[in-house]
């Protein structure tokens, strides 16, 4: 009975996890990209009418771009780290496989349809929106092709 409730907690903590820490975390990462993808966009028209751009100018130019690229991979390895806490040590578990992919593919599509909204009101292409999902999607599809495969697995050793 104590072991059903210490399981039923963790399970409870988990979506706390998602809901509370990982989710916002996400948003926030994305979020911080774009307002760096268009503030980086808006001050380029700047840069472009002068003639000569300072040793000012080109080192603001590389720090806006290496702190996108930093939200960028910060984007990335959130995914990696809760991929790496939930998926790996669950790998057997289909239901979690599942779960994991629903809520990311849910994320993802949430995502995409707030860069489609944003490319109207941003300065920013609907590609630089997006960057940031590429990766992690290439890496949700590996998820998938592996939760395939290890449906396809189970069906076969069923049906000997």
């Amino acid at each position: 009975m104590e072991q059903s409730l210490r399981y039923k907690e963790g399970k409870v903590l988990k979506k706390q996890l998602y809901t509370y820490i990982y989710l916002p975390l996400y948003l926030l990462f994305y979020m911080g990209y774009i307002l760096l993808d268009s503030y980086r966009l808006n001050k380029s028209d700047y840069w472009i009418t002068k003639s000569n751009l300072t040793q000012e100018d080109i080192q603001s130019i590389s720090q806006l771009a290496a702190w996108q690229s930093i939200f960028e991979v910060m984007f990335l390895a959130l995914f990696i780290i809760v991929a790496s806490i939930i998926v790996f040590p669950n790998r057997k578990d289909k239901q979690v496989l599942k779960r994991f992919l629903f809520v990311h593919i849910s994320l993802f599509m949430t995502i995409l349809l707030l860069s489609y909204s944003l490319a109207f009101v941003t300065p920013s292409p609907i590609g630089n929106l997006t960057q940031p999902l590429i990766t992690p999607t290439l890496l949700l599809g590996i998820i998938l092709i592996y939760l395939g495969l290890l449906m396809i697995k189970e069906k076969r050793y069923k049906s000997r």
